[in-house]
């Protein structure tokens, strides 16, 4: 919660574009615009097994794919500031 109130503080006044799962539910509930954009799973895991691979962290798609998947389920289902 300190996180959001430093966000919230740092856009006071201006208007800001920001991105994240919990932007437009939980740091800004009361945006004046929202804009919700998915991606293609497999191509997210992609992107991300390719992050994880430049950082000395090798994967594959596949467990990306799952870890993913089990993410979006989770932000999807909570009860504070759901997906």
């Amino acid at each position: 919660h300190f996180l959001a109130a430093e966000q919230r503080r740092a856009a006071a006044g201006r208007d800001v574009v920001c991105e994240g799962r919990d932007q437009g539910t939980f740091v800004f509930p009361d945006a004046e615009r929202k804009f919700f954009l998915t991606a293609d799973p497999r191509v997210r895991a992609e992107r991300r097994a390719a992050e994880l691979a430049a950082d000395g962290q090798p994967t594959t798609v596949e467990a990306v794919l799952a870890d993913q998947a089990e993410r979006d389920a989770r932000d999807a289902l909570r009860e504070l500031a759901p997906m």
